[in-house]
């Protein structure tokens, strides 16, 4: 009895020991996963570039003709025969208007436009020569023409976004030293609210501005500190809240919003490591970080260093889901000035669901693996303490 007591005993040992292994295993997998929810921009710097999933581009456009950091920021014009044009400023030169094989289908030499965005029927502009708003409209021939041009108080505008309600199209603009400033216009263009003060005031440079309609809420990128959330529905801008995540890697430059079947989300240009990100509306909540990389043949390269970009969620020829443009800070295949890259949205809905899978099933091994370790391990203290017990008790009772 002696013996089978030992056993017994070391048997005991051996499954402690096994089901003491499988829940620390598991308590360190589900702390990894924490942390690397909580901390991406850590985790992916220590990382190896290729762990971030990408993406690539599936057409370009043609160069800007200005060498150097030129094209800035991109927005797609969906016109009313059914087309669509991608609208590419060259903020040394004018604007660029390409069709959606990327060939060049105009271009208007109005200085050096900066930031370009659509609202309704209109395209608004910083011109940084003149230091004016420029509207643009779209002509019957699909033709862009400049129809206005109205002064802004910045010695360097910059970033620009708009969105139409009610009739009017309402447009905020930044310059370099944080200043925002609105205008109102009505559909044909002609400038119906001027204010002269500032609506807000920044501490330091911002550029990227995107508005979205459905939810009344303006947001504003601020280069080095994060993504600034207003409510535009009252007379005045109500600040909510600065949105900082550690997947974003400053500059913080171009921001856009893709929008299909009352989805919306938030698409954010994370310059400082080449990278875009990606938050759900309304909730802010965090979904994606992909890269932008080389097509499978080679034939378009990837995506560095950009500034603007542009969304949309509308089923045209080809994108079923819409499309991303974004500006490529680097054109190297073959070596050539700037461009812009479009990205079907088609390859960005698979990651974004592959990040859901992940988020609901990883936890769901973790939390499964724990609860039946320590349901285990219960089931097995109470059996080895009966053994024993019984073993005790059979082995006084012979003695």
């Amino acid at each position: 009895m002696g013996v089978l007591c030992e056993y017994t005993r070391i048997e005991e040992m051996r499954i402690r020991g096994f089901l003491l292994s499988l829940i620390t295993l598991t308590l360190i997998y589900a702390c990894d996963y924490k942390l690397s929810h909580e901390k991406p921009r850590e985790m992916e710097q220590m990382a190896r570039s290729d762990s971030i999933p990408a993406v690539s581009p599936v057409r370009e456009t043609l160069p800007v003709s200005s060498f150097g950091d030129a094209a800035d920021d991109p927005a797609i014009w969906h016109t009313a025969v059914g087309n669509t044009l991608i609208l590419g400023t060259d903020k040394k030169s004018g604007l660029n208007v390409y069709s959606m094989t990327g060939d060049l289908r105009q271009f208007l030499a109005i200085g050096r436009v900066n930031n370009v965005d659509i609202a309704g029927s209109l395209a608004v502009a910083t011109n940084r020569t003149t230091r004016t708003l420029d509207v643009l409209k779209l002509g019957k021939d699909e033709e862009v023409s400049k129809i206005a041009s109205y002064p802004l108080p910045f010695p360097d505008p910059y970033g620009v976004c708009a969105f139409r309600r009610e009739g009017l199209v309402h447009v905020f603009a930044g310059d370099k030293s944080g200043r925002l400033q609105y205008r109102a216009l009505s559909e044909l263009g002609v400038l119906v609210d001027e204010r002269e003060e500032d609506v807000w005031k920044f501490e330091s440079q911002t550029e990227g501005c995107v508005i979205s309609p459905t939810r009344s809420l303006l947001f504003v990128g601020e280069e080095e500190k994060g993504i600034h959330v207003f409510d535009i529905n009252g007379p005045n801008l109500a600040h909510l809240k600065l949105l900082t995540h550690e997947s974003l890697n400053f500059d913080i430059e171009g921001l856009t919003i893709y929008d299909r079947d009352q989805s919306e989300f938030l698409v954010v240009s994370s310059q400082g490591d080449s990278t875009f990100v990606i938050f759900e509306l309304p909730t802010l909540s965090y979904r994606l970080k992909f890269a932008i990389q080389s097509s499978k043949d080679g034939a378009i390269d990837g995506v560095t260093d950009t500034d603007g970009l542009a969304a949309s969620g509308r089923n045209i020829l080809g994108f079923p889901l819409g499309l991303l443009v974004v500006q490529d800070g680097s054109n190297t295949r073959p070596k050539e000035k700037q461009n812009f890259k479009v990205i079907d949205w088609r390859d960005i809905d698979d990651l974004l669901v592959s990040a859901r899978t992940n988020d609901w099933f990883i936890p769901l091994v973790v939390f499964t693996l724990l609860g039946l370790g320590l349901g285990l391990w219960g089931q097995y203290m109470l059996t080895g303490r009966l053994t024993l017990r019984f073993t005790k008790e059979k082995e006084d009772t012979q003695t």
